[in-house]
């Protein structure tokens, strides 16, 4: 793992330990990096520490520092990562905090192992991985490149599915979307667009959320190469187009639709998804409940097929370009090892165990296979292993 083999010399001082973990004892190991840390205190490798594992590496972190600095306050340092909103931290929050405390420590995942912070992180993965972005402009980027265009145009094209494709999402012709029973809304459906026509693209090119996501992704990638109970198994899915990167299959890396509105893709390329607005799109929730309880939990819910995420779609504002037409994320996510559910029999509470203290990473819901349903969807937990990398403005079209 992680804690074995020589370590690179950090700049700030290393710290000796008693090992728990070692089989033989009073064994030392001397922490040299953020990723040495999080893993020696990840005790059932996770890729998650639960509050008391955070405390460790909190105490761990706290000898690191001269003598004289203050205590570390773990509850405050437990909300000021993020595990207060989950219940967990995973690496890249617990390394964004550990930043903050000017170790100088490298971060030591092997991709970038002297990088000390996760800008110069992330900047390295860009050059490392041929990431091309247009310019050294921030945020939304339009895309002008034909060839790309082409590239994006075809992934519409190629996910569009042209016959089963209504769900109750859709919605109801004469009540529109969540005002009717199952039965009305089927009996009176929205008609479903033929096709999908690119009008613009843009790029997002947002260094802080590719380096959480970079790091999240090389974190799940050392995961699945290691033995587990659970064997690692890639799976394929329909919108995993290379476009001008390819992705990563050692770790189920995809490429994934997810359909709001303007103002949302803006804000998803800003600051990523918010898990606090699961439930309160489309999900089916009874009158006037404003949230509803997602099938597979509250989590980022994503699709393979534009058909599906067009469902979601919101016309752009008439005060703004390209008004009446609609948009979609196309986000990078890290699938790591997927658990496929293809039944109708789901324990929401199992599913959340089964990502944060197991050996699971992801969700696919295969309501096709058993159950006969005209799409898959893939649900993420956690937004720092998705990477919102473009919104697409499309028209839709009717035969």
């Amino acid at each position: 793992g992680a804690l074995g083999g020589a370590a690179s010399p950090a700049r700030g001082r290393a710290l000796v330990v008693a090992s728990p973990r070692s089989s033989v004892p009073r064994a030392t190991l001397r922490f040299t990096s953020v990723l040495q840390i999080f893993d020696f205190h990840d005790s059932q490798d996770t890729g998650h520490l639960s509050k008391d594992e955070f405390g460790g590496a909190v105490r761990a972190c706290q000898q690191l520092l001269p003598p004289d600095t203050e205590t570390l306050n773990v509850e405050d340092a437990w909300i000021n990562s993020g595990g207060a909103r989950i219940g967990f931290v995973n690496f890249p929050q617990f390394s964004a905090w550990v930043e903050q405390l000017g170790l100088g420590l490298p971060i030591g995942l092997k991709l970038a192992e002297q990088a000390t912070c996760e800008m110069e992180f992330a900047e390295k993965v860009l050059m490392t991985k041929h990431v091309t972005w247009t310019s050294n402009q921030g945020g939304m980027v339009q895309v002008v490149d034909p060839a790309l265009l082409y590239r994006l145009q075809e992934l519409l094209t190629s996910t569009h599915k042209a016959t089963d494709n209504w769900t109750r999402d859709r919605g109801c012709v004469t009540h529109g979307i969540n005002a009717c029973s199952a039965s009305c809304a089927s009996q009176n459906r929205v008609k479903v667009p033929s096709g999908y026509t690119l009008v613009a693209a843009y790029c997002n090119q947002n260094l802080h959320l590719w380096g959480r996501y970079c790091l999240f992704k090389e974190t799940v990638l050392e995961q699945c190469l290691k033995p587990s109970n659970v064997q690692y198994r890639h799976v394929p899915l329909e919108s995993s187009h290379s476009l001008d990167a390819p992705l990563d299959e050692r770790c189920n890396e995809w490429r994934l639709f997810h359909g709001t509105s303007w103002d949302g893709c803006q804000s998803i390329c800003a600051s990523n998804f918010q898990l606090s607005r699961a439930g309160t799109g489309a999900t089916w929730r009874k009158s006037p409940e404003e949230r509803g309880q997602p099938l597979y939990g509250y989590g980022i819910y994503m699709a393979e097929r534009i058909t599906k995420a067009d469902e979601y779609a919101k016309p752009i504002p008439k005060d703004l370009p390209d008004a009446g037409l609609h948009c979609v994320v196309v986000s990078r996510v890290v699938g790591g090892r997927c658990h496929t559910i293809t039944g109708n029999e789901i324990e929401v509470n199992q599913l959340r165990r089964d990502i944060f203290e197991g050996p699971y990473h992801s969700i696919l819901g295969d309501r096709v296979a058993m159950l006969g349903k005209p799409y898959r969807e893939i649900v993420a937990y956690e937004p720092d292993q998705c990477f919102p990398e473009y919104v697409l403005v499309y028209a839709r079209e009717y035969s």
